[in-house]
């Protein structure tokens, strides 16, 4: 007996066709996204584009750019963040 594909039950699931690793399109607008899961967590990014090819150049783009880090965030103190939630009003500095 061969295996059935399993069924989609969720609509949103209906609208995107997967073309390519990480590379969906949209079934009525042909617009093109892409998924990728980072560090646990699923993201999901427009290209902007009903092009394929173009949408394959920004998916790498935009899975390059998943990795990078910006280096002033990253030093960032926890007296820095506490500094500026209090200027920005979030929090009181008053104990």
């Amino acid at each position: 007996m061969p295996a059935e594909a399993p069924q989609i039950s969720t609509q949103k699931a209906k609208e995107y066709v997967k073309v390519a690793p990480c590379l969906y399109r949209h079934f009525k607008t042909g617009r093109y996204y892409g998924c990728k899961k980072v560090h646990g967590r699923h993201r999901e990014h427009s290209l902007g584009t009903a092009d394929r090819q173009i949408a394959e150049r920004q998916l790498l783009e935009w899975t390059q750019s998943l990795g990078k880090v910006d280096a002033e965030v990253e030093r960032t103190t926890l007296d820095q963040l506490v500094k500026k939630f209090a200027e920005a009003g979030y929090v009181s500095t008053q104990a």
